[in-house]
């Protein structure tokens, strides 16, 4: 009679291939319906071949990138894979998708491979070296993007959307907010849509949104920690304009910024993705209230639209380090520490700097 495990199929895909795959389906989802922006609704034939050269592009240099790293890996492990399943964990591999959504977060632009090369050649090396990626590669490569090409574009990521004067009206003359984008007839509904020129993936809220439900009722990221980044960051938006005199527009506006930039695409896909958390509940409690607090900080303090992107690479940098201490009694403190100081920083923060900072009623504008 022969064993029962010895009738047991193997796995075709692991659990982390599994969920690779379906992040890669989501991002040539968002591929597409930019497209149909592009092509159907805008009728912006240029931009649409740019993206599709820039996203297909992509995926062939994170499969290299893959491939370069990992035979060396299974070399020196002396796993013996036969050729199909080396292709296989090649293309079903978070590089794989972490390339597709850099495109997808950048503006369409050829340049945005730049940043995907050097992103993913930082990541791979910081496993190498430190068994662990410190930094996202999709915060890695917003910010070499935006140091090195934002001059040129004078496009920060996520509103690659918007026209060129509705984006300088953003990045130079930020403190005048939302109201002068409403007198644009920029309404909430068409942020929410993504009904702009020039749509990339981080454009389209309501499929980030989409994605997130589904991505969280499949447990393929952590949904507490994306509801709760939310939440809190809309907490200090909200007591913001509260405080600064917006009365009942303080509820949209708030819902207004949570739009603006990438903040609910890098909640969805860098955020809720395990595997920029810390392992343990209450120092990724910690690391996700800290993200808001300085998301909000960024946001005000220097009227910078990339707030989510510094907020992201401080926080994965400190709490890299914090991985590196043995978990005791004293880390917990630590932690706890560090989530208490974050909820009550965005509270003082936003009310000061909304009492300091008044909107004058005829225009929206702060004042200051």
């Amino acid at each position: 009679m022969q064993n029962s495990e010895t009738n047991i199929k193997p796995k075709f895909l692991d659990d982390n291939e599994k969920k690779s795959l379906e992040f890669i389906g989501l991002a040539f989802l968002f591929y597409f319906v930019s497209l149909i922006y592009n092509t159907i609704r805008f009728t912006r034939d240029s931009q649409a071949l740019q993206l599709t050269i820039s996203f297909f592009s992509a995926l062939v240099i994170s499969l290299a990138i893959e491939k370069l790293f990992l035979l060396p890996h299974l070399v020196s492990s002396k796993r013996d894979l036969s050729l199909s399943e080396f292709t296989k964990k090649c293309i079903f591999s978070d590089t794989v998708y972490e390339g597709l959504l850099i495109v997808l977060l950048l503006p369409i632009s050829y340049y945005s491979l730049i940043a995907v090369t050097i992103s993913l050649l930082i990541k791979q090396f910081s496993r190498y070296f430190l068994k662990k990626s410190i930094i996202s590669p999709l915060v890695i490569a917003v910010l070499i993007f935006y140091f090195l090409f934002h001059e040129k574009y004078q496009i920060d990521p996520g509103t690659s959307g918007f026209s060129e004067t509705l984006t300088s009206l953003l990045t130079i003359d930020a403190q005048k907010g939302f109201a002068a984008l409403i007198q644009k007839s920029i309404t909430s509904w068409r942020l929410f849509i993504g009904d702009f020129y020039s749509v990339s993936g981080s454009n389209i809220i309501i499929l980030t949104v989409i994605a997130g439900v589904y991505l969280g009722f499949r447990k393929l990221i952590d949904a507490k920690s994306v509801l709760t980044y939310i939440l809190l960051t809309y907490l200090g938006f909200f007591l913001l304009f509260i405080s600064a005199g917006d009365g009942l527009w303080s509820f949209k506006d708030a819902m207004d910024y949570q739009f603006l930039g990438s903040i609910c695409f890098a909640s969805v896909f860098i955020i809720g993705d395990k595997n920029n958390l810390p392992t343990d509940w209450i120092s990724s409690l910690a690391f996700v209230s800290l993200t808001a607090f300085l998301t909000v900080v960024f946001r005000f303090a220097f009227f910078d639209s990339m707030e989510v992107f510094y907020a992201l690479a401080i926080s994965q940098l400190l709490f890299f380090f914090e991985s590196k201490i043995k978990k005791s009694r004293a880390t917990s403190i630590l932690s706890w520490s560090v989530f208490a100081f974050s909820v009550i920083g965005i509270i003082a923060f936003s009310i000061s700097f909304g009492l300091l900072n008044p909107i004058n009623p005829s225009n929206g504008y702060f004042l200051n």
